[in-house]
């Protein structure tokens, strides 16, 4: 298991190099391109076109430092914010009448204080913490100053006098739907979601772990270390687990709150908070299990016991030059856990995150490729002949502008054609049947009246959608991807066909214009230009479109043409979980069971009836799910489409000013030797995109090889 782990940290540190030799070429190529146009007074194209060199800069230092995301979550009252606190070392420790007391960047409190989400993040070190809320109905963050705990729990909680000590009167009320906090000495690099605690927001928390699952790249689960956990956690480690199956996220398992746990228990011999860690993996293994054993993907390790705490308390107690200080940060055990989190934040996440970087990267120098080589033309173009070429670049440009609107309406009909005829056959009620068929038996013989039953039956609902989605020819995945394939090959030609028809109009005008014979190099001139888009063909849509629908198809189900492509992604990325409804019944059932047999069983009745009357609704936010991630996936392609036809624009427009300036400038000096250094510039382009495509490759081997992994540790 170690050697795979080291493996896999060689591949992405291998992935990472490859990434930033793509980026400083990059930059290198910008820079000399740079230099060329200051000859000419033209630089101001280089920041105009947005691909200057601190452009590629900006992607290198993301794939540095671009924050990744860690989501925390466990039941109120377990320790979670106090534990984010923490991680970045922001608890104070003093003491009050012998007593320990505690100050943590976050609110705690037995009650439910984390009300809405709160991000922790680094930010510029030197500078004041800061604080920030997003409020319902708005989509601007709003900064509040200074960034303390009274100012922090007066809005992300509803303690008693906290919304009274809000800022304004507005702010009173008003609710907050996320925060953020900055942190200027923060030691973890990675942004943290303090979630609510489970059990404090009720029907509200499934959402909310719904969304913040998604940006999150790992997943913390945090108990305390007073007991041990039981059926009522099942929910949602039920949810965590479902979650990590379907992508591979890691779960990191943390045991808080050691320092209140620490008597000798006197029948095992152990530590209190030993015996709670004990049982607390016992349980993930009697409860997680992959064909009879327990599923060590997903537990790993178990729990990591850790008190902040006594971290807290032994770097105050350092201060003071106290003996005892070392120990208390020894037995806090904090600098282990942030090494689990930082091993997995530094070598073993981010093949996703640098393809989309990569990606971008990608974008700008298309962009700036086709600035060179549209410089090298001009460049080329005899003076005599500049104004048969701007002329022709006029009339190139219009047929792209008159034609746009009408080319991205079709476009995006296309795609409502290719929904329609994927969702053509996806009927909720096969699915109701079908689960119906293969659960109905099973729910009336289970005791649906125990936690753990009812997470058997939520896990085996999920495994039989995927059977579902893909059982047949007619089935949604097939016919998704049947439906795919043909709107690529449809949009691909419609783009197309403008750029060719757009070209075909800016030589008719050339033609027109210009009856004499032209010289030598103007027929180059035209020659490169009746070859352009020829290449422009080749380059865009074999190594961008093609590219880019393989890193989709990699990265998301739905397009499903990717090698990597796997079932359990669908599921993951349409956030579709197995989370128990109507347990307000199984919790009045529970109660029930002290009025008499007689009454547990109407009530055990009762709860199978609702689970089996659950299933079409159930169904039916499955398939709108995907619609609705159908109609998202149809337009980000449509949005790229039409972007490639707005940069030939742009470009087109960019030559006709440069021929402009040109005919009233004259000829350039040391024309050739800058015609040199472009062409040079060009080959260099077309190397550092071969560069990416073979990234692109090298990601996608891993993440494949990574779902083969993940789904032989599945079957084993």
């Amino acid at each position: 298991m170690e050697e795979e782990i080291l493996q896999e940290q060689d591949v992405f540190v291998a992935l990472r190099s490859s990434y930033e030799c793509v980026m400083n070429s990059l930059e290198m190529i910008t820079k000399n391109f740079e230099e060329l146009l200051k000859e000419v007074g033209q630089e101001s194209l280089i920041s105009k076109n947005g691909y200057g060199g601190k452009n590629f800069r900006l992607l290198q230092d993301r794939a540095k430092s671009e924050l990744l995301s860690i989501a925390f979550f466990g039941a109120f009252s377990s320790g979670k914010s106090f534990l984010i606190s923490g991680l970045n070392q922001k608890v104070d420790w003093y003491e009050r009448e012998g007593r320990d007391q505690y100050a943590p960047l976050l609110p705690t409190s037995p009650r439910h204080t984390s009300n809405c989400p709160v991000a922790v993040e680094p930010v510029v070190s030197g500078k004041a913490d800061e604080f920030a809320v997003l409020f319902e109905g708005s989509d601007v963050w709003e900064q509040k100053t200074p960034a303390t705990l009274a100012i922090i729990q007066a809005y992300v909680t509803d303690l008693p006098n906290a919304v009274s000590q809000r800022l304004t009167n507005k702010d009173r009320t008003r609710t907050v739907r996320t925060a953020r906090v900055g942190v200027s000495s923060a030691i973890m690099k990675a942004r943290i979601y303090d979630l609510p605690g489970f059990g404090a927001i009720g029907a509200n928390y499934e959402g909310v772990i719904r969304n913040f699952v998604q940006q999150a790249d790992c997943i913390a689960y945090v108990a305390g270390a007073i007991k041990p956990l039981d059926e009522k956690d099942l929910e949602l480690l039920g949810d965590v687990y479902t979650h990590h199956k379907l992508t591979g996220k890691p779960v990191f398992f943390v045991l808080t709150q050691i320092d209140r746990a620490w008597d000798i228990d006197t029948g095992s011999g152990k530590i209190q908070w030993e015996d709670v860690r004990d049982a607390n993996n016992e349980f993930l293994e009697q409860n997680f299990l992959v064909e009879g054993r327990a599923d060590s993907t997903f537990i790993g390790e178990g729990f990591i016991p850790v008190s902040p705490a006594l971290e807290a308390k032994g770097i105050a107690l350092s201060a003071q030059s106290h003996e005892n200080s070392q120990r208390y940060i020894v037995e806090s055990r904090m600098a282990l856990l942030r090494e689990r989190f930082d091993d997995y934040l530094q070598n073993t996440s981010g093949p996703m995150h640098l393809a989309e970087l990569a990606s971008e990267a990608q974008k700008l120098l298309l962009r700036l490729t086709h600035d060179i080589r549209q410089r090298y033309l001009s460049e080329s173009t005899p003076v005599t002949e500049a104004r048969n070429v701007i002329i022709g670049y006029k009339a190139q440009r219009r047929i792209l502008i008159d034609k746009k609107t009408m080319v991205e309406k079709e476009l995006r009909e296309l795609g409502q054609v290719a929904i329609r005829r994927a969702f053509a056959g996806s009927d909720p009620d096969d699915l109701v049947a079908f689960l119906k068929e293969k659960l109905n038996e099973k729910i009336k013989m289970s005791d649906v009246l125990k936690e753990k039953e009812i997470h058997q039956i939520e896990t085996e609902k999920v495994i039989l959608v995927r059977e579902w989605m893909s059982r047949s020819s007619k089935s949604l995945i097939p016919r998704w991807v049947s439906s795919w394939e043909s709107f690529y090959s449809q949009t691909n030609e419609l783009v197309n066909h403008l750029l060719e028809e757009a070209l075909t109009a800016q030589q008719k005008a050339v033609e027109e214009n210009s009856k004499e014979e032209v010289d030598i190099t103007a027929a180059k001139v035209e020659e490169r230009l009746a070859s352009k888009y020829e290449d422009m063909k080749t380059k865009t849509f074999k190594d961008t479109i093609d590219l880019m629908s393989k890193t989709w198809g990699t990265w998301t189900v739905l397009a499903g043409v990717g090698a990597a492509t796997s079932l359990p992604q669908v599921v993951a990325l349409l956030g579709v979980g197995s989370t128990p409804v109507g347990l307000g019944i199984l919790a009045t059932a529970l109660i029930g069971a002290f009025y008499g047999r007689y009454k547990l069983v109407k009530q055990r009745d009762e709860r199978r009836e609702m689970m089996m009357t659950e299933f079409p609704e159930y169904a039916q936010k499955i398939v709108r799910e995907y619609r609705v991630q159908a109609d998202e996936f149809i337009n980000s392609r449509v949005g790229f489409l039409v972007e490639i036809i707005d940069n030939e624009i742009d470009a087109l427009s960019n030559s006709i000013d440069s021929l402009e300036q040109r005919l009233k400038e004259g000829e350039y000096l040391n024309k050739n030797k800058r015609l040199e250094n472009l062409d040079s510039l060009i080959q260099r382009c077309r190397e550092v995109n071969a560069q990416i495509d073979e990234f692109y490759a090298s990601v996608a081997n891993t993440r494949t090889d990574m779902q083969n992994a993940l789904m032989l540790n599945v079957g084993s």
